[in-house]
């Protein structure tokens, strides 16, 4: 039954991922400015200035452009970057697990702090405890990424120095080096994520708990920690779910800032710099990737939602 929902959830993605790489292929090229004048500068020949249009396709019409990208994309292959000169397919391979691990490290602090502050908020409701977590929350969401980020690099990798400030070292190289650069960025992407699972997480406990099946298995004498972790969390998590799919998309696209800030060579600062230097393929493949991960991650959720609650028919 799941195996059906999923082929169904991944055909009806395809027009919207198709709608999403049109657009992103019209306005692109809608963007004053010429990738091939870039990269020649304002001296150029006009002989090699031609020669490299009718090399990457650009003197053709709009539409046999976007045919011809979209079957080459149909073989797998995404084009070449006019700036680098190399596959986006390689570029793309090789930065967006930079991305990706930093996206995971941020939703994986955002969990570790909201869940169990919103249990703990929800479980100590109109006390001191609860007034400071909700505080706490409002603060991590009225500041913005980038003003984290900076204030992050100021504590931390500055005047304490017990982080380095910006920088990035592959996992492969050095994996202690690799997590000791990626803690402030994460915490970064991660802060604001904590205080929005923190405010779901409370919400939902507090909507689950006076259920009748809560108050049963407290008559039964099942332990109090039982109760709240096994017996109510269950079903308290599955809107916290959908928000963090949702938040992991987000963090994606808001990685673009923190990529730049701390000097992190992943897929998001390359699609901003190649949006930038009207680098085309590029800026199509991060986008056809970033938006099939944002599909990918929605479906995942309805996924996980069937496991969560059995009652969930698919």
């Amino acid at each position: 039954m799941r195996i059906g929902y999923l082929a169904r959830t991944i055909l009806f993605a395809i027009p919207t991922l198709l709608a999403l790489i049109t657009i992103t292929f019209a306005l692109i090229r809608l963007l004053p400015g010429d990738p091939i004048l870039n990269l020649l500068g304002e001296n150029f020949d006009p002989v090699t200035y031609a020669a490299l249009l009718k090399d990457y396709g650009l003197d053709q019409p709009i539409y046999v452009q976007y045919l011809r990208w979209l079957w080459d994309l149909l073989h797998g292959d995404m084009g070449v970057s006019i700036v680098s000169h190399q596959p986006v397919t390689n570029i793309v391979l090789t930065r967006l697990p930079i991305s990706l691990e930093l996206a995971f490290l941020a939703v994986l602090i955002g969990v570790a702090i909201g869940i169990p502050t919103g249990i703990v908020s929800s479980t100590h409701r109109n006390t001191k405890t609860d007034y400071t977590v909700l505080t706490a929350a409002m603060v991590g969401l009225s500041i913005p990424e980038f003003f984290m980020a900076i204030l992050l690099i100021l504590g931390f990798g500055l005047y304490l120095r017990i982080l380095p400030a910006t920088g990035f070292v592959y996992f492969g190289v050095d994996p202690i080096g690799n997590l000791l650069h990626m803690i402030l960025p994460a915490f970064a992407l991660g802060i604001a994520r904590a205080a929005s699972i923190a405010r779901l997480t409370r919400s939902s406990m507090l909507e689950v708990l006076p259920q009748d099946y809560v108050r049963t298995a407290r008559s039964k004498g099942v332990k109090e920690r039982t109760v709240i972790w096994r017996h109510s969390l269950r079903n308290a998590l599955l809107p916290t779910v959908t928000l963090m799919g949702l938040q992991f998309g987000y963090i994606l696209g808001a990685a673009v800032v923190i990529e730049i800030i701390f000097g992190i060579p992943g897929l998001a600062s390359v699609g901003i710099n190649a949006i930038q230097q009207r680098d085309y393929p590029v800026v199509q493949g991060f986008i056809l990737v970033f938006g099939a991960m944002f599909i990918l991650l929605n479906v995942l959720v309805d996924i996980v939602y069937t496991f969560l609650d059995p009652r969930i028919k698919v």
